[in-house]
């Protein structure tokens, strides 16, 4: 499988290319420094799309980069709703540091309410448990990108084998 990589620190990609890797994928890093519009071609070619969910979502070149770089604002759900609109499963990797624990205030209604049926990020042996059958949308909150690979190819199995998750 082709996993698409995107994230703002190139340590970050580092650890994200690795973990694919070692599960036997193929793997495209993409620094997340530009518009969306910048890399939505791989977004579409991809399997599965791993991404940060802080990022600046504006080009440096531009006007408005200055205005979002303080704030850093969850432009990572811009990606999963474009994965998400060409059927593509992808995985949200952020990390607490981030303010982004599905416990924070910020994001929990949207790991909470769609996500998850279960208070838990960890990998499918370990728990995890979608909300809805057949879902393209997986959270993990401790920036682990190996959780993250597993989650992305199980929900790529539930697609193929047309199961529903374990309720």
């Amino acid at each position: 499988m082709l996993f698409v990589c995107i994230d703002n620190k190139l340590s970050e990609l580092d650890r994200a290319g690795a973990a694919v890797v070692a599960r036997g994928h193929a793997c495209k890093r993409i620094e997340a420094k530009g518009l969306l519009a910048d890399y939505i071609r791989q977004i579409e070619e991809a399997d599965v799309i791993l991404t940060d969910l802080f990022f600046n979502p504006s080009h440096p070149d531009s006007g408005n980069h200055a205005k979002y770089a303080a704030s850093e604002p969850p432009a990572g759900l811009l990606v999963a709703l474009h994965a998400l609109k060409c059927n593509k499963v992808v995985v949200i990797c952020t990390d607490e540091g981030e303010k982004t624990s599905h416990h924070s205030e910020g994001m929990s209604w949207i790991y909470d309410c769609y996500v998850s049926s279960k208070a838990t990020t960890d990998a499918p042996s370990s728990g995890y448990t979608p909300r809805f059958p057949k879902p393209r949308l997986g959270w993990n909150d401790r920036k682990d990108w190996s959780k993250a690979v597993a989650i992305g190819e199980y929900l790529v199995q539930l697609e193929a084998t047309k199961q529903s998750p374990a309720s």
